[in-house]
């Protein structure tokens, strides 16, 4: 008798073993709240289906709502939670004008409105090295900032985000004024003739404040 006939002779002593569903026909939960709490009623015919001890499923199901909380905190801290950052201007003056520039036409906000040259301080960064980077990414000009003339506020996404900005009267130490991707135009322009431009009225506030 060959290998596969011995083979073939030995499975078919092997007794045929029922193929059974019964192990993974749980039960539905009969979910009862009570208060803060929530009981599942047929807790342990559930585990006896399983085949498992009810003190182990308890153990696991614990573990994965406390992952699913954590989840959901996050996600809310994330997502939800207002949040606040810290912005600076400046207020550029030359030959008794100062430079606004335009805000491009696709901007988040404030579209198509005119502004200070300025932006966000990124984490960890220095205001005042910060305002000389975002003017220089924004114009191509080195400032140097001279002293703080308004500290100023306002919400953005649906009030979700509050931006806290400080605005800086500059002076130009070198380049030419050439504007960045994020604005279509600048002008030169004198303290009265704000009031014939777009500009934000928090902008037209400080404008004031240091025309006084």
């Amino acid at each position: 008798m060959g290998y596969e006939d011995l083979l073939e002779s030995a499975l078919e002593k092997i007794p045929k073993r029922e193929s059974t569903k019964d192990r993974f026909e749980i039960p539905q939960a009969q979910i009862e709240p009570q208060g803060n709490k929530t009981l599942i009623k047929n807790f342990v015919d559930i585990a006896s289906k399983l085949r498992r001890e009810p003190a182990h499923i308890s153990r696991y199901l614990f573990k994965q709502l406390v992952n699913i909380q954590t989840h959901l905190t996050c996600t809310y801290h994330k997502e939800i939670m207002p949040k606040n950052y810290v912005a600076v201007k400046s207020l550029i003056v030359r030959n008794n004008r100062i430079l606004i520039i335009k805000r491009n036409s696709n901007e988040d906000f404030f579209a198509n409105e005119w502004d200070l040259p300025g932006g966000k301080v990124l984490f960890g960064e220095n205001p005042l090295n910060a305002l000389k980077r975002e003017v220089k990414e924004e114009c191509r000009l080195e400032i140097k900032p001279i002293k703080p003339i308004d500290v100023w506020t306002f919400f953005k996404n649906n009030k979700q985000t509050q931006v806290i900005g400080i605005t800086f009267l500059s002076k130009i130490i070198s380049g030419k004024l050439k504007l960045g991707d994020e604005h279509s135009d600048y002008k030169w322009i004198r303290i009265t003739e704000v009031k014939n431009y777009k500009i934000h009225h928090g902008i037209k506030e400080t404008i004031k404040k240091f025309k006084e």
